[in-house]
């Protein structure tokens, strides 16, 4: 049993008091939660950025690893084939164009002779000739005309070669004069 002294207005305007300081209360803490809630949203934006950019930063290391990798690779390939070029280049200049001297040396074999094989050998910047003559006569033609090969020296032409008169099997041996006179050269230094 309540008993209540006071007046009905007095009452109400207490009532009402009460409602509102209830009321001031319960803002009070949705404010104060929205405050919390916005200072947690702002303090997970910021952890969330800070994080963000610590991926980028390590997502753009990665990547200039990756591509400094790339690059040494391309770069080791590039060395690989510059040395492969400079080889070439070198060999290149050492190289021997024998089809110009094989003609000439061809145009120089009588129609009676068969050639049975050619030899080119680099180490020595020769050409070995084989072949067969129905006589001798048409070697020591052959002979005579590989002597006045310009640039090339006769470096080979073995007595068998004319020992038979008829059937003559023969081969001779032309050399370039400057790989002919280099050895000798640094034979003598």
């Amino acid at each position: 049993m309540d008993i209540n002294l006071l007046p009905p207005s007095d009452r109400q305007r207490l009532a009402t008091a009460l409602r509102a300081k209830r009321m001031q209360f319960y803002i009070l803490i949705v404010i104060l939660i929205g405050v919390i809630f916005i200072g947690a949203l702002t303090l997970f934006r910021t952890m969330l950025v800070a994080k963000s950019s610590e991926t980028e930063v390590a997502i753009r290391d990665t990547l200039n690893e990756t591509r400094l990798s790339e690059y040494k690779k391309v770069e080791e390939q590039i060395a690989s084939v510059n040395a492969l070029f400079g080889t070439i280049k070198s060999l290149r200049g050492q190289r021997i164009l024998w089809f110009d001297d094989f003609e000439h040396v061809l145009s120089l074999i009588p129609p009676e002779i068969h050639m049975r094989g050619f030899e080119f050998d680099t180490q020595k910047q020769a050409i070995t000739i084989f072949g067969y003559a129905p006589l001798r006569e048409q070697v020591t033609t052959l002979e005579q005309r590989l002597k006045k090969v310009e640039g090339y020296i006769l470096s080979e032409a073995p007595l068998s070669n004319i020992t038979s008169r008829e059937d003559v099997n023969f081969s001779f041996q032309i050399q370039r004069i400057e790989a002919f006179v280099q050895p000798a050269k640094s034979r003598q230094t």
